[in-house]
């Protein structure tokens, strides 16, 4: 049965939000940053720009469906990925700024990603001094039972 996994992430203070959703004209403005893209995926731990880290944070959550390569199929095992940041007019966020929703076709494979996979491990690394808050929270679509 396939697995749901959400992702709920709420980035430190001083985070632009234009910055987050447009990452791309934030690069292209920036060839220091540019530069650094493209030389290390851990451009989010550079403390001296929050803004620019929470922007690449999302684009890299996001390239995990690609980069996250099953160890014996050499295939990417996620089914579908797709995030943003809150528009919710509700008002019952606590704090969350932003999505997303990861599926994944197994329980195992759902167990390898959070578990094991180098590119995954080196996101969640990543994240150090970036975030203010995470959550996740995975189901099984249709089962309600306790686990």
């Amino acid at each position: 049965m396939s697995i749901t996994h959400i992702v709920l992430f709420t980035f430190k203070a001083g985070t632009d939000a234009h910055v987050i959703k447009d990452v791309r004209t934030s690069l292209d403005n920036n060839p220091h940053f540019h530069a650094l893209a493209l030389v290390s995926p851990n451009i989010a731990l550079d403390r001296r720009s929050p803004s620019r880290a929470a922007g690449l944070t999302c684009d890299r959550m996001l390239a995990l469906k690609d980069k996250c390569v099953h160890p014996t199929t050499n295939q990417s095992y996620i089914k579908s990925s797709s995030g943003g940041s809150d528009n919710s007019i509700e008002g019952l966020q606590a704090g969350i700024t932003h999505a997303f929703v990861v599926e994944f076709a197994s329980a195992e494979d759902r167990d390898y990603y959070v578990k094991e996979d180098p590119a995954h491990r080196e996101f969640v690394k990543s994240l150090d001094g970036v975030l203010e808050k995470g959550q996740v929270i995975d189901y099984t679509p249709g089962v309600f039972a306790s686990a």
